[in-house]
């Protein structure tokens, strides 16, 4: 039975004690194959683990100019907390289509799912499911990064022409500890490379579809009841790696992302949930500016205006020293050619 102290992932498997009674049986083996097919989507993510080279040192944040100033203001207030990387929930995405390409082209590459037509259409209980959330229910959080520090695609959808982009050093990042069903974000933020294009959804298929397997031919002989409880556990299944693949349109973009997986309950246990113009994000473990040895890193837009004593590279520069206790960071103009859509 499901408890609320369990992790989101396995909280979505667990029977209810209304489902226990009415079938305990068939309760515990649609949990079995749903723990299975956590299992799988965990083996997705691993897959998708971003494994920096030795010449491969920082990831990229771009950001816009209003946004540099709210996460350094002028003048720095005193004392000063460094500011980290907000992950938003997915309905904040630039393509709100996303989730839904994902399980258009899942549904199509498992014929076992395509024959079950209107009744299952995981994409649309996705929304019923966010639609539905209660205050234990997982939420997906992503955050956007790249590991090109002068990427004009990211200019364009994230950072705009006057933007910033700031390099995050690896040392930030959580690239030793496995995947889990339970996973300890105080230990630090995993970095996972999205893929893009149908290919990419049907090949991570090997890991899911067994499971898939087992979970439709339940569905298909239960009673009504088990039949929603089966569909509102594999959509949040799935749905926590949907936002790891991408349309093809976006390869240019080379995107990087963090993703956590955490209910409201979860996040409010911790100090690490921000409540932003009525939305609530998480707060991650990497820092804009850290305080490891490693100068910052900091590329301006294509057409940012160094010259202006107020916006400009000089501004920028002071703005960042102050918050940094006057470590001399590492600024590089944007060499891409910015024309607006």
């Amino acid at each position: 039975m499901a408890t609320s102290t369990d992790p989101p992932l396995l909280r979505l498997c667990r029977p209810t004690q209304n489902l226990l009674e009415a079938n305990g049986a068939v309760a515990r083996r649609i949990e079995k194959a749903l723990i299975d097919l956590a299992m799988g989507t965990i083996a997705v993510r691993r897959s998708h683990r971003v494994h920096f080279r030795e010449d491969l040192e920082y990831a990229y944040h771009y950001t816009s100019a209003q946004t540099f100033a709210a996460i350094f203001p002028d003048p720095v207030p005193d004392p000063f907390e460094r500011p980290r990387l907000l992950l938003s929930p997915t309905d904040l995405l630039n393509d709100p289509n996303e989730g839904a390409y994902f399980f258009s082209h899942l549904e199509s590459g498992a014929n076992e799912l395509e024959r079950l037509g209107p009744e299952l259409q995981l994409h649309r209980q996705v929304t019923r499911v966010q639609e539905g959330l209660s205050a234990t229910d997982p939420l997906v959080f992503v955050a956007s990064l790249c590991l090109e520090q002068d990427n004009l695609n990211l200019w364009r959808f994230y950072g705009g022409a006057m933007g910033v982009s700031f390099g995050v050093h690896r040392s930030q990042f959580d690239l030793t500890s496995e995947e889990g069903l339970e996973e300890d974000y105080s230990r630090g933020d995993k970095l996972y490379r999205v893929k893009y294009g149908q290919t990419a959804i049907v090949n991570s298929l090997s890991h899911l579809r067994p499971a898939i397997f087992n979970l439709v031919a339940l569905h298909q002989s239960q009673d009504p009841e088990f039949k929603a409880y089966i569909v509102r556990a594999m959509a949040g299944l799935l749905g926590s790696i949907a936002y790891l693949f991408k349309d093809e349109s976006y390869e240019a973009e080379k995107e990087c992302r963090l993703l956590r997986i955490l209910s409201i309950k979860d996040m409010r246990a911790t100090p690490d949930w921000k409540a932003i113009g009525g939305i609530i994000r998480s707060q991650s473990n990497v820092e804009f500016i850290h305080g490891g040895g490693e100068p910052p890193h900091v590329t301006l837009g294509p057409q940012f205006d160094v010259n202006n004593p107020e916006r400009g590279q000089t501004r920028v520069i002071d703005r960042i020293r102050a918050a940094i206790n006057d470590r001399e960071p590492v600024i590089r103009l944007s060499k891409q050619k910015y024309r607006a859509s």
